[in-house]
Order: structure tokens, then sequence, then C-alpha cells
């Protein structure tokens, strides 16, 4: 749910990690739909899987709810734009989805509030994931550690920045 680059990205990357099959695309423009399409059909036949059912293409801004009513889907990764994973978030936890969410859940507290109870609701039922991942990757934790253990003396403020793609 988001063709965007993002999208592709992490579902390309769920693809390649495990038995996982594509069965569903959503979004609201159709450039993005017909270019994730393209995509992911060449890796659907290069692992000798069927292509997306354009019967399971959603377009447009009810696409997400398309996508929680269908009896194909098992679990969506929403990458969408943060300011509808709320909403986005809610109808699949609904419908009873497995979800893998990217950062940030929401903008304000009244989406956050949503969000959280879509993590109760899910509870003991449903796997929610948020893409938090690179925070414990060994880089990162060896970084605050020596932080922690005054390796860069005494801060008195910080902000920090991340400018890249994967490493190929």
């Amino acid at each position: 749910l988001g063709c965007g680059d993002r999208g592709t990205a992490d579902t390309e990357f769920l693809l390649n990690a495990g038995p996982t099959r594509l069965v569903a695309l959503a979004d609201l423009f159709q450039d993005k739909l017909d270019q994730a399409r393209t995509h992911f059909d060449a890796i659907a036949k290069s692992k000798g899987q069927s292509r997306v059912n354009k019967r399971q293409m959603f377009r447009g801004p009810q696409a997400f709810q398309e996508m929680a009513n269908s009896k194909e889907v098992d679990a969506v990764v929403l990458t969408t734009p943060p300011f509808f994973h709320p909403q986005h978030l809610d109808a699949l936890v609904t419908a009873g989805k497995h979800v893998y969410c990217e950062k940030p859940v929401a903008v304000d507290m009244y989406g956050i509030n949503r969000v959280l109870d879509c993590g109760r609701r899910a509870q003991g039922r449903l796997s929610l994931e948020v893409g938090f991942q690179l925070r414990n990757a060994p880089p990162y934790v060896a970084q605050r550690q020596q932080i922690l253990a005054g390796a860069l003396g005494t801060i008195a403020s910080g902000e920090g920045y991340y400018f890249s793609g994967y490493l190929k």
C-alpha cells in the first residue's frame, strides 16, 4: 500500500528475504501503480510466481480500503505518506491484516492515539511492525555506546542526518 520508492524498496526486500508472494498493489496514482506492477512482475517471473492480478490492483483515495477488504491479502507493507498512516492502519487492523508500517506512524497526537488504539486491538492476534530496524544496526548501536561512555565528551546539543541509499 504505497508504490513509491520506499514502498517498492521495502516490498522488494521482503520478497527477497523469504517465501513471500506479492498478490496486490495499491496507490493513489496510476503511474506509480503501473511502475510497481512492471517491477514486481519481473521479480515474480524470476521466482516462477504469477503476476499481480489486475483485480488486485487498487487505485485512488479508497485503494487502502479495497486492499483491506481483499481476501487475497494476509499482510500489508504500509508506505503511504505519514499523515495517512493512522487511517490506513485502522482499516487494515480492523480487516485482520498483519502490517509493516514505515515511520513515522502519525504526524499529530490524534493520529498517534489512533495508532496506539490499533496496537491494542491487534495485540495477541496480529503482527504490527514499525520501520525502526536501522536503530538496531550494529554500527549505530556501537556509536551510541561510545557516546554514552563519554567518547565525545560532554554533549550540549546534537543533530543527526541520514543521507544515503543502499550500498551495492
